[in-house]
């Protein structure tokens, strides 16, 4: 008997512990964006509309808050990002729809558009990342990659080390790296997405003198390991500069 009494209160504590460790876990940040294309001859209505919809249903401070930039670069080019968070996957069990939410989007907003796109949900990678939570920037540099379904996994270890170098360069005021939670297929690809945080296009001409920073971290050679390593796990990347709105975000009056 006395075994069976130690037995049970060794696996009660055993549970409360792994309770306590749960709950203690850091939970995923979670942001979910939207690619919207406006019709051209709808635009002054849509954005009005899209600015109405998210200062009722997504203000700032929340879990659910709306956030809008405007594609300033590559193919995408005058189309739009709606971006709701950060959050976590439970915040979505939650999310705006009732009280006129899902309504509203799709009469004043979806109506007014030329095609929807690409909706993804991206995990903030914490420990790779530098000041992720830092101020709101008037624009993002964004850089999309697509991996390799082989050689892949030889990107982990150039990224790690490509996170300790941006981490040690003082001029990068942040940097984060986001990871697609949801397979894209051979098509669609947009794997990971690494952010840039900028106030203006003048910072386009900062030398942060990567190479130099790495090779002082990580030696010479490496240097021609990581660059073989990034072409073998990399079969595509591209660049975006994302212009934030605080107008369309229902931020502003």
């Amino acid at each position: 008997m006395k075994n069976l009494i130690f037995i049970f209160f060794a696996l009660f504590s055993i549970t409360l512990m792994a309770q306590e460790a749960a709950e203690e876990a850091p939970k995923d940040v979670i942001l979910q964006t939207v690619i919207l294309e406006p019709e051209l001859e709808s635009l002054p209505q849509l954005m009005e509309n899209l600015a109405a919809h998210n200062k009722k249903y997504h203000p700032e401070g929340t879990p659910y808050q709306a956030t809008v930039f405007q594609i300033a670069t590559g193919p995408n080019i005058g189309k739009m990002v709606w971006m709701m968070g950060p959050l976590t996957w439970a915040d979505l069990d939650n999310r705006p729809s009732g009280d006129g939410h899902d309504e509203d989007w799709v009469t004043n907003v979806v109506s007014l558009l030329e095609d929807v796109d690409h909706g993804e949900y991206w995990k903030l990678d914490v420990e790779s990342s530098k000041n992720p939570g830092a101020e709101q920037y008037k624009m993002y540099y964004i850089r999309y990659h697509e991996f390799d379904r082989t050689n892949g996994y030889r990107g982990n270890d150039a990224f790690d080390k490509i996170a300790e170098t941006m981490k040690a360069i003082d001029d990068a005021k942040h940097w984060a790296v986001y990871d697609n939670q949801f397979r894209q297929g051979v098509k669609t690809g947009r794997h990971m997405a690494t952010v840039s945080g900028m106030n203006s296009w003048a910072e386009m001409e900062d030398n942060w003198k990567f190479r130099a920073k790495f090779k002082e971290l990580h030696g010479n050679g490496a240097w021609d390991n990581f660059l073989r390593d990034m072409d073998a796990a990399i079969t595509n990347s591209w660049d975006e500069i994302w212009v934030y709105n605080a107008k369309l975000s229902g931020r502003e009056e």
